[in-house]
């Protein structure tokens, strides 16, 4: 599984954009405090002194930190909370229904189990469900916050049959809406297929220790 994942959006939470503007201005008041003090060391710096140093020290620094938020920072609680985030990185077991009709038009519900992986960070999230006869992985993704301080998670994925001679499977692109209860650890979850394979389905998430 590709670790780095893709892009995913974020709504009525704190705009991520903003983060480098912030990291920007922080590396820049550094840099000028590092060339003032070297400043009253020497008293005098050539010119072209102050271009190098100012420049590298901006530089270094936003790399570092925004290396530093991508990694670790952002899953610190304060600092997720306070952007109204969440991190939903782990391992999941879930149990699910499927429900569909067959050519009778007769519905039929199955009941089975699976797990989903999620690897998460700052800006890429990427989420894989495998069960005993397929796997999907997501597409697109968006994390939405509401007043109630619980997180929808809305993505689209791909779903591949582990056998492709399986008579009831298919290749086929569904969307679903996860949302995450307030203890971080369980959720459920909502899915319809499209392009393939006409299913609706509900599943309940738990996050297991890791």
């Amino acid at each position: 599984m590709e670790k780095k994942g893709h892009g995913y959006g974020v709504q009525n939470a704190y705009n991520r954009s903003h983060v480098g503007k912030y990291v920007y201005a922080f590396a820049t008041v550094v840099s000028w405090l590092l060339i003032y003090d070297l400043l009253k060391i020497f008293e005098e710096l050539p010119s072209h002194w102050n271009t190098i140093i100012s420049t590298l020290t901006t530089g270094i620094l936003f790399l570092v930190v925004h290396f530093l938020c991508e990694k670790w920072l952002w899953e610190m609680n304060l600092y997720f909370k306070r952007l109204k985030h969440t991190n939903i990185s782990g391992q999941w077991s879930c149990d699910g229904v499927s429900s569909f009709q067959n050519d009778d038009m007769i519905k039929q519900d199955i009941k089975w189990k699976g797990t989903v992986l999620i690897l998460q960070s700052w800006a890429n999230v990427k989420i894989r469900l495998e069960t005993e006869h397929s796997v999907s992985n997501s597409i697109s993704a968006t994390i939405i916050y509401d007043e109630s301080n619980e997180y929808k998670l809305l993505y689209s994925y791909e779903n591949h049959p582990k056998n492709l001679n399986h008579a009831g499977l298919h290749i086929h692109r569904g969307f679903g809406e996860l949302t995450v209860n307030k203890d971080d650890e369980s959720a459920i979850f909502k899915y319809y297929n499209v392009d393939g394979r006409e299913t609706i389905a509900t599943m309940s998430w738990k996050l297991l220790a890791s």
